[in-house]
């Protein structure tokens, strides 16, 4: 209920809801845009990183009343369109859509949790898995940081937030036999940190 709080917060001041799907734009939650996941839909959504496959580019999506008052010159970005990065950013959409990547990722992402909360049973410093698509974290009751570096010498590579959360973000081709390995990985990771 946070965003739609949010929602109707702006709505009732006549402020803008505004996203920042740097990292959740172009499939990532199993969404086209992060904010489809939610049902909650923003004024302005601004995106980069997955847009331009690599490419460096941003973009600013908006309503088509808030984009009324942005003439020539009152929007400007570092990564703005350029034709090379806005050719490669068509290339990215088009494949993301062509071949469905925010359904895999949805149907992944699905399986990340699911599999990564089996390690639940076997070590108590698993606490939860918590995310969405392949934007996920595993939440670990023991030192995430120590966790971490643990997984890269194993061969899985991972970041810790908040000294308890690891960061999942793989590629969004991944398959159920990459989530197998990563899970195992944990496994033996875990294994050594008790």
């Amino acid at each position: 209920g946070y965003l739609q709080g949010l929602r109707d917060l702006c709505d009732e001041h006549g402020a803008l809801l505004m996203y920042d799907e740097v990292q959740t734009a172009v499939g990532r939650l199993g969404t086209l845009w992060g904010y489809e996941s939610f049902g909650v839909t923003p004024d302005v959504v601004t995106m980069a990183k997955a847009l331009g496959g690599g490419a460096p580019i941003g973009a600013m999506l908006t309503t088509a009343k808030i984009a009324e008052s942005l003439g020539p010159g009152t929007h400007a970005a570092t990564f703005g369109g350029n034709p090379l990065c806005t050719a490669a950013a068509h290339a990215t959409l088009t494949t993301i859509l062509d071949q469905n990547i925010p359904a895999h990722v949805a149907e992944i992402g699905k399986y990340l949790a699911e599999q990564m909360m089996t390690l639940k049973d076997e070590f108590d410093c698993v606490v939860r898995m918590k995310g969405r698509g392949l934007l996920q974290g595993l939440e670990v009751s023991i030192d995430g940081n120590a966790v971490a570096a643990r997984a890269i010498e194993n061969g899985l590579i991972t970041i810790c937030t908040n000294n308890h959360v690891l960061r999942f973000l793989p590629p969004l081709i991944i398959e159920r036999a990459h989530v197998d390995e990563a899970v195992e990985i944990m496994r033996k990771t875990l294994r050594d940190a008790a």
